[in-house]
């Protein structure tokens, strides 16, 4: 019987058994252990990799704000290596210091409640070097763990870009309002303006009208936008023609004529503006209307007063220059009277003096008929005029006063002269000063010398004496109202302003030089 100390062979066998199956097991353990701890470092070399290369500044913050672990980006921005920061800075080291309470608040609410917190921080950070960078940090906590992870972005830029854009929208609204308050302040001046104006694009459309426009046609501004020109102010269907809008086109120049509105009979001064877009392209033109019915009957009252002084110069001219004709009416009424009474009738001799009545009856009617057309009241009406016969009537007009008998008239007239389009009365006026100054400047004593000639579609008609000339500092003032050199003789100084006057009214110009002891010259452009 075996002793109760010893085992038997099968306990042994049993023991032995077991011992190798936890050995085994112990094995297999030991095994999954090396399994375990190379997994684990396959996955933290795995995480290092990610958190090395997430592309953004990232750290793991501990629950006292250190940072233990920081990625090369974050230590790139910091200014630091990686191993001057994990473990030994804490992140608040990196926040600007108006931001610092701010963040650590934020930190307290995140360890208290988590639920509460912001994730995402806006502050200003600090590197090493003292710059500072505008940073949006997202920061989140690691489940299980007092720990959180934080990515830091630079939105430096961003924020650069974002204030600049604030910057450029609020300008654009300060331009916005500067251009409506210009756009309204530009409407009002527009629709103040008592001159009519009207925008006229190449199409002869009416773009844009101002009130005073619309009020002349009884109509609303914008009744008047993209209605042709000439329907509306001369209830046309095509162009009519001389319009200053298609001459402006045509010619690209300012254009300015003068006409009586038919149904208002008002006179207006119509100008049209050329112009073009900010790249050259003419585009139509600006039309201005002036009502100048007031100013040219001003004008006109100016002008018949001048004509009445100058006919008081001509009366007794005129009245010696009827005379004459008078008193053969009256020798040959008296000698038919006479043969009459004495029974004395001879049918030749009848013949033969009444002839001569009628001849000199037609001779006065002339001179009544001249001076008339010198006299008679302006209007605005204008014809077709011939220069040289216009000057030869005022040099005939002149002659009533006897000036010309110890004068020698010299005509340069250009062969063939075509007409220009003006008033003769307002014309034979401008003749009639320029030659009057010319004769009182030679003192009735000299040479006369009128001069046509035809050049840029103009007509120049130059009237030059031989008189001593006009002083140098007296040419700038010669047709200023008022401006006379001959004040002991009864000059007004209104009749080279008033010829200034006529010439520019048809589009024309005179202007004056001299010299010294071999007279003067005036000439006078008219358009054709």
């Amino acid at each position: 019987m075996a002793s109760p100390d010893r085992k038997t062979k099968a306990e042994l066998i049993e023991e032995f058994t077991a011992l190798r199956r936890r050995l085994a097991d112990l094995e297999v353990k030991e095994n999954e252990c090396v399994l375990a701890k190379e997994a684990l470092s396959d996955s933290q070399r795995l995480y290092r990799t990610i958190f090395e290369n997430t592309g953004t500044a990232t750290v793991i913050i501990e629950e006292d704000t250190t940072l233990s672990m920081v990625n090369t980006e974050f230590a790139r921005l910091a200014g630091y290596a990686q191993s001057e920061i994990e473990g030994t800075k804490s992140w608040m080291d990196f926040v600007q210091g108006a931001d610092l309470e701010r963040m650590r608040e934020y930190h307290r609410l995140r360890r208290s409640r988590p639920e509460a917190a912001p994730k995402n921080y806006e502050f200003m950070f600090i590197d090493r070097y003292g710059a500072t960078r505008d940073i949006l940090a997202t920061v989140a906590v690691i489940p299980g763990t007092q720990k959180s992870v934080a990515s830091f972005l630079d939105i430096t830029e961003r924020k650069r870009a974002a204030g600049e854009r604030e910057r450029l929208i609020t300008q654009l609204k300060e331009m916005l309002a500067s251009v409506s308050r210009s756009k309204k302040e530009w409407q009002d001046t527009f629709d103040s303006i008592t001159d009519l104006i009207y925008i006229v694009d190449r199409k002869y459309n009416i773009i844009k009208a101002n009130k005073a426009c619309a009020d002349h046609l009884g109509l609303d501004p914008q009744d008047l936008i993209d209605k042709k020109c000439y329907v509306i102010f001369h209830g046309e269907r095509v162009p009519v023609a001389g319009c200053p809008h298609t001459t402006a086109l045509r010619e690209q120049r300012v254009v300015t004529e003068e006409g009586v509105d038919p149904e208002s009979n008002r006179l207006f001064r119509m100008t049209a503006f050329p112009y073009c877009s900010p790249d050259g392209q003419l585009l139509g033109t600006i039309v201005v209307k002036r009502d100048i019915t007031e100013k040219r009957e001003q004008e006109m009252r100016l002008i018949i007063t001048e004509r009445l002084a100058s006919l008081g110069e001509l009366a007794s001219g005129i009245a010696h220059e009827i005379n004459n004709p008078l008193a053969s009416i009256g020798g040959c009424a008296e000698g038919l009277l006479m043969r009459l009474r004495k029974g004395q009738y001879d049918p030749a001799l009848f013949e033969k003096y009444l002839k001569i009545i009628e001849e000199e009856v037609q001779r006065c009617k002339q001179i009544t008929t001249t001076m008339l057309s010198f006299v008679r009241q302006p209007t605005y009406d204008k014809k077709a005029i011939s220069l040289h016969e216009l000057l030869d009537r005022t040099i005939e007009l002149i002659g009533f006063q006897s000036r010309l008998k110890e004068m020698r008239i010299v005509r340069d007239f250009a062969p063939e002269m075509p007409s220009v389009i003006g008033s003769e009365g307002e014309l034979r006026q401008v003749f009639m000063a320029v030659i009057t100054n010319a004769l009182d400047a030679m003192r009735n004593k000299g040479t006369l010398t009128l001069s046509t000639r035809i050049e840029d579609r103009k007509a120049i008609v130059s009237i030059g004496d031989s008189g001593p000339g006009v002083a140098r500092e007296h040419l700038s003032n010669i047709f200023e109202p008022f401006f006379t050199t001959k004040v002991t003789s009864g000059g007004t100084g209104l009749g080279l302003s008033i010829a200034k006057k006529i010439i520019e009214a048809h589009n024309g110009d005179i202007s004056v030089t001299s010299k010294k002891n071999e007279g003067t010259v005036f000439t006078i452009l008219l358009p054709l």
